[in-house]
């Protein structure tokens, strides 16, 4: 049931780092030539204590139990992300809230509790806020309330993104790790592809509150996938309430507390424990390459994401079920490639080659669709989210490089690394859109219509059915030019982050993956 690593693969306690291949950090290092070499995992100590003299990969019907509820969980948070996104203008209709669009994306995390505490039940944790933030978002009745929501199941989905990568990394050897993990994202990716059509279904025939209620049920399902399996721990624990203050004072929750409301200043909180985010892995290129390429590219997806269904309902009349279905290109490219990308990476055993080239397909994609009017025809619609969609190449790969360039036991610390980055630009790059988005629709409503009371036209909301009724029908032409140049003018956002992305993946490094054979 379970595949042993050999005592060459993980070593012994007392073994020592060979300086050649590993720095004293335990990551990979830069050689003389230029390229990164990854770190063998010959020797790992853990600071915690002696190490476990055996570990043990899982294999049958326990990776299938694991790799099951872990893909129904990241389906669950994709399905999220992506159900809200065409409920957004019925929303802002409701609430009067259009100049909040970028709000509604916003999530935080806490890095390193992974290390410390029990994997498995600090994923089911997180889970629960998850879903608590569901329910508050479900029951909003304001604005400010969903925001609220929306930030406490963002907490919850970061931890769960995090621990998923971990729980990966814990359970197959990293020869296996590119493949399942893109399994884990190409069919979590399902999730995307149902989402605006799930939510557009809901918010025209029914509330858009079922969009979050949704997320109870199905949790309470893969909450007992979890139980069912235990998944292997790599940390040597102590007794009892001994292990636990320690491990309480390693996370440096003053440091965190100090940290959370000025993250979106850049402000870094310094400890006096032990630190949440060692400096030593930030300054290592491939670690901060690998956070700022992800960074871009959820920076140049949330745009997207969030914007698309205020082009198809403002600016094309769609209904909120009709959005979705435009949007479905972009989607099912996505997924397809995110899906042959995980098997490509671990036979080519390269990974960079992927990186540079989602870099390049997402920047062409989002810059073409940035050309879009009302009128486009559909082939080039269609045409341009599909080369976008090629984005896919490089959505595990900044995951996959960190995780490849560290030991064992700073995975989930480096894993937090990029997850962060990915939430925090969600963040910023969502608010730098809407600022960009209030001020163009205020200023091409007054252009194009300027008999027209413009912040008139922004409370009533973006969906379809408000900017009719909101509108005089020989004006609805120039209201909806409005709403599409503006939108252009989003995307110029999204084509500058790609190729932000572009330019930081060749910060990776030429690595080859650790595809050994005693890993296989």
């Amino acid at each position: 049931m379970v595949e042993k690593l050999s005592d060459a693969s993980l070593g012994s306690a007392s073994a020592s780092f060979q300086p050649s291949s590993i720095d004293r950090h335990g990551g990979a290092t830069d050689d003389a030539s230029g390229k990164t070499t990854a770190p063998k995992e010959d020797g790992l100590v853990s600071s915690a204590g002696p190490a476990p003299e055996m570990q043990a990969y899982l294999s049958g019907a326990r990776l299938f139990l694991i790799m099951f509820g872990l893909t129904l969980t990241v389906f669950l948070m994709l399905l999220d992300s992506s159900i809200v996104a065409t409920a957004t203008p019925k929303i802002t209709g409701e609430f009067h809230s259009l100049n909040d669009i970028g709000w509604y994306g916003t999530s935080y995390l806490l890095a390193k509790i992974y290390t410390y505490f029990n994997v498995k039940w600090t994923f089911l944790a997180f889970f629960a806020i998850f879903e608590l933030g569901s329910a508050l978002c479900g029951a909003a009745v304001s604005s400010q309330m969903l925001i609220i929501g929306r930030a406490v199941a963002g907490l919850g989905a970061s931890g769960l993104l995090n621990g998923g990568y971990t729980i990966v990394a814990l359970i197959v050897p990293v020869a296996k790790q590119p493949g399942l993990r893109g399994i884990l994202m190409g069919l979590s990716f399902f999730g995307l592809l149902a989402g605006p059509l799930i939510g557009g279904a809901l918010t025209e025939y029914t509330t858009w509150r079922w969009c979050f209620y949704i997320n109870l049920p199905c949790g309470a399902v893969i909450a007992l996938f979890l139980l069912l399996v235990p998944i292997p721990d790599y940390r040597v624990v102590g007794d009892g309430t001994q292990a636990v203050s320690q491990s309480l004072r390693k996370l440096d929750l003053v440091g965190f507390l100090l940290f959370t409301p000025t993250v979106i200043m850049f402000i870094l909180a310094l400890q006096w424990a032990e630190a949440m985010i060692p400096l030593s892995l930030l300054r290592r290129r491939i670690i901060w390459s690998s956070c700022l390429n992800m960074a871009c590219f959820i920076g140049c997806t949330f745009t997207t994401a969030f914007y698309f269904p205020v082009y198809f309902q403002a600016a094309r009349d769609a209904s909120p079920v009709q959005s979705g279905v435009d949007m479905l290109p972009q989607i099912i490219t996505n997924m397809i490639i995110t899906i042959l990308t995980g098997a490509l990476v671990g036979r080519v055993g390269y990974y960079l080659p992927f990186a540079l080239a989602s870099g390049v397909f997402t920047s062409i994609g989002t810059g073409l669709i940035a050309t879009l009017t009302p009128t486009s025809a559909t082939g080039k619609r269609v045409g341009f989210q599909i080369i976008q969609g090629f984005q896919g190449l490089g959505f595990q790969i900044p995951i996959l490089a960190v995780q490849n360039g560290v030991r064992k036991e700073d995975v989930s610390v480096a894993s937090a690394l990029v997850v962060f980055s990915q939430n925090l630009s969600g963040a910023v790059f969502l608010s730098l859109a809407q600022v960009i988005f209030s001020n163009q629709l205020r200023h091409f409503l007054t252009m194009h219509a300027p008999s027209l009371n413009a912040d008139a036209v922004i409370a009533a909301g973006a969906s379809a059915a408000d900017v009719r009724n909101s509108v005089p029908a020989e004006l609805l032409p120039a209201v909806r030019l409005a709403y599409s140049d503006t939108f252009d003018h989003v995307m110029y956002l999204g084509t500058g982050a790609a190729c932000g992305a572009f330019l930081f993946a060749a910060g990776m490094g030429w690595v080859r993956i650790n595809n050994t054979k005693k890993d296989s």
